[in-house]
């Protein structure tokens, strides 16, 4: 059929946006495109491929081909978020191919020849205005993986993102009122270009260092800020990072979660390279957030005080003050019981429960079991009382 010749020539002449050609659905479209001779039954079979790839997206085919072109990281994307000025004719072969990217969007199965059931749907979409709007706030909706995810985990050899995050949110957090505005401050400042600190979030287990970070990256994600996460082992990956992101226009945060080092570790010498601003250690687009539950982030045992080291003095000292190379320590104490009421009466609401004095002092009960009051263990006896509640079971004490 001569639609399928033409689509399938449209098709093979993309180069800029030439990596769509490597997804799941296109591809299958494209099969779909190339078997106009094979029988009717594998033709079917592989529309009806298509259609589950669309309807497992929830779009429409025209809206997942937009998607998905919006997302691709090309030279081109690449290029204008690094302020990047182009030829009159690469910018006129861009406008030919979202133009084909448009008409390859609007052809149904029927126009190929081909009914089923549940057949894919189209609509109208406007390719080149959608991809300019883009282009105009790419330093907030991003490209590539950044476009379709903001929390990610340092591989191997890539970054993973995460599919489906810890949803906290700003809103959702009660108390440290104070430690968590300093935290979103810093952010801010970096989100609008102006010098931000790394930070060292620093205090007592489950008082809320970890989520602190994470709501705030959750809330400012539409502003452009993006998590990488990141083990101690990997801290000397941390230039490769800034190499590959450096001319991002993204804001990124890379956050290690519960720091802390031995004297002999190999991993302190290359944080403390990267938070001193050797080079390539700083870029105006990332800063590193770091959580512990010591505020000296290196272990020092009585046996290293006693070493052998000629100069004993100066490397306990030097180990010692790691933290003090964050340019922002925040402490997050212990509530006490008034903040630790307060953060079980806002988990009570949320999860449906009555506060009242019997609930305070089971809450206050669950603590002393469980070592001492925390935001992690308030959350915990709300969690566990919710869900004895729903079995007719009583609340914890």
């Amino acid at each position: 059929m001569q639609q399928s010749e033409n689509s399938r020539q449209k098709l093979a002449s993309l180069v800029i946006f030439r990596g769509l050609l490597k997804d799941p659905a296109v591809s299958a479209f494209r099969e779909l495109l190339a078997g106009e001779n094979l029988p009717m039954l594998e033709r079917t079979e592989k529309a009806a491929e298509l259609s589950h790839l669309l309807l497992e997206a929830g779009q429409s085919w025209s809206g997942y081909l937009l998607q998905r072109a919006l997302w691709d990281e090309n030279p081109y994307v690449t290029g204008k978020a690094a302020g990047k000025e182009f030829s009159a004719s690469l910018e006129t072969a861009l406008g030919a191919e979202l133009v084909i990217l448009e008409e390859l969007g609007s052809i149904t199965p029927e126009m190929l020849g081909v009914s089923l059931p549940l057949g894919w749907q189209t609509e109208a979409l406007d390719f080149a205005a959608a991809y300019s709007r883009q282009l105009a706030r790419i330093g907030e909706a991003g490209y590539g993986i950044f476009a379709r995810h903001h929390m990610f985990l340092l591989g191997e050899e890539a970054l993973i993102p995460v599919v489906h995050p810890d949803s906290v949110t700003l809103e959702g957090l009660t108390g440290y009122t104070e430690e968590r505005q300093a935290v979103i401050d810093n952010t801010v400042a970096l989100l609008e270009g102006r010098p931000a600190a790394n930070v060292l979030l620093y205090g007592d287990s489950g008082t809320g260092k970890s989520t602190c970070v994470k709501a705030v990256a959750n809330s400012l994600r539409e502003k452009g800020l993006r998590l990488i996460e990141l083990r101690k082992d990997q801290l000397g990956q941390i230039p490769l990072l800034i190499d590959r992101l450096s001319g991002n226009p993204l804001k990124f945060i890379l956050f290690i979660d519960d720091l802390s080092f031995t004297g002999e570790s190999d991993h302190f010498s290359s944080l403390k390279a990267i938070l001193e601003g050797s080079v390539s250690a700083r870029t105006a687009n990332m800063v590193i957030y770091a959580t512990s539950n010591r505020r000296h982030l290196v272990r020092e045992t009585f046996s290293q005080r006693d070493g052998d080291d000629v100069h004993i003095r100066d490397t306990l000292e030097e180990l010692g003050s790691l933290s003090e190379r964050f340019g922002l320590t925040i402490t997050f104490l212990r509530p006490d019981r008034k903040l630790y009421l307060e953060i079980v009466e806002r988990y009570c609401i949320r999860h449906n429960l009555v506060f009242d004095e019997a609930m305070a002092q089971r809450a206050e009960a669950y603590a002393l079991s469980r070592g001492g009051r925390s935001a992690r263990t308030a959350r915990q006896f709300i969690e566990n009382a919710a869900s004895r509640l729903s079995a007719n079971e009583e609340e914890p004490v």
